[in-house]
């Protein structure tokens, strides 16, 4: 029982950040998605070893999720090289990064293509830019676009 309660700690820990955007459909593209997580060192060595680095180096699983675990340390390296200020770590201690989630991830408004999590008193810890969306599609960005030029890997 112990086991499966950290396994979904872990897994809500990684996806429920006050810090990190949700995208609608209209907004969504796979590099989004997959960049809308969070490395953190759960359990220090320990999650690192006996939970082969999915902690540690989760934002390298949701971008390369057929690569060995034991890549994970390298291919965070190189994302980190790419994704620089927008790479996403918190090293903020496990049980305070629980509270604090259960606390300030308690719902989105139904409003909005790019939202974050509000807390009981509909106050997010991070806002988006008035404009911004307008302006990411006036540089040209379009989600379709984007997922078009990935080569996706068929699932058996």
């Amino acid at each position: 029982m112990l086991f499966f309660f950290r396994i979904v700690m872990f897994t809500y820990l990684h996806h429920s950040d006050p810090t990190i955007p949700h995208y609608r459909k209209a907004e969504w593209s796979f590099l989004r998605g997959a960049a809308a997580t969070v490395d953190r060192p759960l359990l220090g060595w320990c999650g690192r070893f006996f939970f082969h680095n999915i902690s540690h180096d989760h934002v390298a699983h949701h971008f390369f999720i057929k690569a060995p675990f034991y890549n994970g340390p390298q291919i965070t390296k190189a994302i980190k090289t790419v994704l620089k200020d927008d790479y996403n770590y918190d090293s903020t201690p496990t049980w305070y990064a629980l509270y604090r989630s259960f606390t300030q991830c308690l719902f989105v408004e139904e409003e909005g293509n790019i939202i974050f999590y509000k807390n009981r008193h509909g106050v997010a810890a991070r806002e988006l830019a008035r404009g911004a969306v307008k302006k990411i599609h006036e540089s040209g960005w379009n989600g379709d676009v984007q997922d078009s030029s990935i080569e996706f890997p068929k699932l058996d």
